[in-house]
């Protein structure tokens, strides 16, 4: 098993991977059914996105939800986010 995580943490390093997640934008349909369901909740909630990438849900959820944090266990995409949301609110970690 620790093969193919090492595998998997590579693929998440390559910089083609990480430009596409970089560049996208579109929710997947659970996740708008997520933010359809808590929009009128998100103001007054803290989320946490686990696996955020290179910031695709961001573009959503943070600006609703009263404080967001984001994770991922690939450094190269957090580096992404953190690039493409540099001028992000304080409530963006």
């Amino acid at each position: 098993m620790k093969d193919a995580s090492a595998s998997n943490l590579r693929t998440w390093k390559k910089q083609n991977i990480i430009d596409e997640y970089a560049a996208s934008t579109e929710l997947q349909a659970p996740e708008k059914a997520i933010l359809d369901i808590l929009r009128d909740h998100l103001p007054q909630m803290k989320m946490l996105d686990i696996g955020v990438g290179g910031g695709r849900t961001t573009l959503h959820f943070a600006q609703a939800a009263e404080e967001y944090w984001a994770i991922d266990y690939s450094e190269e995409m957090i580096v992404a986010c953190r690039k493409r949301f540099r001028d992000a609110s304080s409530k963006v970690r």
